[in-house]
């Protein structure tokens, strides 16, 4: 098996904007070279988008004193030879390829591309098929993805691993091996799960102002040239951040939300939009786009399959037309309530619970505070007619209690945070004797007070015990 895998990495929405070219060469069914350069991208050296440095980490100044592209084709013709190019997803690579050759003004040297990606559809029953989950699936070893020659070679070693779970020699007799489905390689992925990948691979990182801006230079007659597009779901081949980069050089606009100005709403993992769709069962993205359709809003619903073909660079189709879908019933909120109240009845121990509305009047509290007279029986025993008396005497124990341990409390309080201020340099000690010297005055002057209040002055409780 002899083959040579490819990896391109873009500094912007363009794809011409190459910055790192990976490569890995098979022959005789093994890895025989890697190799991995940086680009000056044929965009220019500065032309870097935030989102795209986030995923690959490369950025201008990692690229100045690197190659041109003229270069990187000449080393990239030598490595190939005639022997067929492999890519995951190989149609990325491939316009990449031709994209970056032609704004230099070279002629691509016409290659056989062999989809990875493809192939995994084919032999793989997983839920995700990016190189990341392929690799995982198939048990190989992690890699640094979004590296170009970490992608190449884990491409390479994807092709291998097929050819040697169904006995292909060359890379033709794996093209041309179709498994049962009983013999495929197994293995199902949480739809959520990307080990290996970026964190940034799904694009929830990334901020609105950094997502990838429309190519000024883009074909106006494409059609998703001026559009706002919004995704949900994975598409299919692209990860979140290819597929904004891929419509932003096509002029459009990727929106992270749907809006009042939103044109397109990509419902990735639908294979048809019409009349009977579930919306209920959709996401919020496509609840709310159902609601600004009803309104009059022109925002076209699409289904992953139609906007690959939108993507088609030899064949672009066409938008559909604005589809009208079921608008979701909103749920039926629940009342509001404040926390409900308990009473005792006299006599009965049994507590009974009543629901208060939010609308109601709260109820007024019975509880006697700290310092009202308990019954005997406690606080639930019966009322008394008997005539309360005054105790002077009590009255000025308690109050003169309570006063000290505020007294108390504030001093302990005021002296612990002269502590803290002793701890800053300079002037912290200076700081911490102010604090304690007013912190002993306070305390004295409290104390002082206390003594001198007549018998029965009630003091800061502002009532007599009964």
């Amino acid at each position: 098996m002899e083959f040579v895998a490819v990896d391109f990495e873009t500094a912007n929405g363009s794809r011409a904007s190459v910055c790192q070219v990976g490569v890995a060469r098979v022959v005789d069914g093994v890895i025989a070279e890697q190799h991995c350069w940086l680009v000056v991208p044929p965009t220019g050296a500065d032309d870097f988008a935030p989102a795209n440095v986030r995923v690959h980490g490369i950025d201008a100044d990692a690229v100045r004193g690197a190659i041109d592209w003229t270069e990187a084709v000449e080393r990239l013709a030598g490595l190939v030879g005639t022997s067929p190019v492999v890519a995951h997803n190989a149609a990325f690579d491939a316009d990449v390829y031709a994209a970056a050759c032609a704004h230099e003004g070279l002629v691509p040297v016409e290659w056989e591309w062999v989809d990875s990606l493809a192939l995994a559809d084919r032999f793989i029953d997983a839920n995700r098929r990016d190189l990341p989950s392929v690799v995982h699936a198939l048990g190989l070893p992690p890699f640094n993805h979004h590296d170009a020659g970490a992608d190449a070679a884990a491409t390479a070693a994807v092709v291998l691993e097929l050819g040697r779970r169904f006995g292909a020699t060359t890379l033709g007799d794996l093209l041309s091996t179709w498994p049962a489905r009983d013999e495929r390689v197994v293995a199902v992925l949480p739809s959520k799960a990307r080990p290996g990948a970026a964190p940034d691979d799904s694009g929830s990182s990334v901020r609105v102002k950094d997502l990838p801006q429309p190519n000024p230079d883009a074909d106006p007659g494409h059609p998703l040239h001026g559009h706002r597009i919004v995704l949900t779901g994975d598409l299919e081949g692209y990860t979140r951040m290819e597929a904004w980069a891929t419509v932003a050089a096509l002029g459009a606009q990727p929106q992270k939300g749907v809006r009042k100005d939103t044109t397109i709403l990509v419902v990735s993992e639908a294979l048809v939009i019409d009349s009977t769709y579930p919306t209920h069962l959709a996401t919020e993205k496509v609840r709310k786009a159902a609601r600004y359709i009803a309104s009059g809003q022109q925002l076209v619903l699409m289904t992953g399959p139609e906007m690959l073909a939108c993507l088609d660079s030899s064949n672009p189709a066409p938008v559909p037309a604005v589809r009208e879908i079921p608008v979701a019933e909103e749920p039926a909120r629940k009342p509001t309530a404040t926390r409900s109240t308990t009473t005792r009845p006299a006599g009965n121990p049994a507590a009974t619970s009543t629901f208060t509305p939010a609308d109601a009047k709260p109820l007024t509290r019975t509880r006697p505070r700290s310092t009202d007279h308990v019954p005997a029986g406690g606080l639930l025993a019966p009322p008394t007619n008997a005539p309360r008396e005054a105790h002077p005497a009590a009255s000025a124990s308690t109050s003169e209690r309570a006063g000290k341990v505020r007294a108390w409390g504030l001093f302990a309080a005021v002296f612990l945070g002269g502590a803290l201020l002793g701890s800053i340099p300079a002037i912290g000690p200076l700081l911490a004797l102010i604090v304690w010297g007013w912190a002993v005055w306070k305390l004295r002057a409290d104390l002082r007070a206390l003594k001198a209040r007549p018998a029965g002055d009630p003091g800061q409780d502002g009532h007599l015990p009964a």
